[in-house]
């Protein structure tokens, strides 16, 4: 799992993965959260979408980060062995002294390598945090639900007429 920093932002506290990328939070007291029994939860649905929204699109972008870095690292590894084909066959004159451009190609490689493992840990969180989102979502409209219900099941009931007995 990722491992979390916080960042300052006026008075709340914001967790992020390593990358910078938020937490999303899980709302466990929607009543609270919402702003109270009467309060509108279009505005707290509204802002999970959003969220959701955010989410996807730094999904989107870290999908196509990782298509290049696949595509890149079979580049570099190809390179690699060109070069130490050349250490080890033949003197050629290049820009680059060979063991350097060894050491380059290496370290490139290892960067790339890094860098897709990052990717992939940052889509496996994204992953999480929309999922979380999701489930706020459909929390929030339930709770909505169950309490529009329960109105309506009193307001029912409040307008019944008594028995005549």
């Amino acid at each position: 799992m990722a491992s979390t920093s916080t960042a300052e932002s006026g008075s709340k506290e914001l967790k992020t993965n390593p990358r910078g990328i938020p937490h999303a939070p899980f709302v466990s007291d929607i009543e609270h959260h919402i702003g109270g029994p009467e309060a509108e939860c279009e505005s707290a649905l509204r802002q999970f979408q959003e969220a959701v929204s955010k989410y996807r699109y730094m999904e989107l972008n870290l999908n196509q980060r990782k298509s290049g870095l696949e595509e890149k690292i079979p580049d570099i590894k190809k390179s690699l062995s060109v070069v130490e084909h050349l250490i080890s066959q033949a003197n050629v004159m290049l820009a680059y002294k060979l063991p350097e451009a060894q050491e380059l190609l290496t370290s490139k490689l290892s960067s790339a390598q890094q860098n897709i493992s990052n990717v992939i840990e940052d889509l496996e969180f994204l992953r999480e945090q929309i999922t979380i989102m999701e489930v706020n979502t459909a929390r929030v409209y339930n709770w909505d639900v169950r309490r529009r219900r329960l109105r309506r099941e009193a307001e029912a009931a409040g307008k019944v007429a008594p028995d005549p007995e």
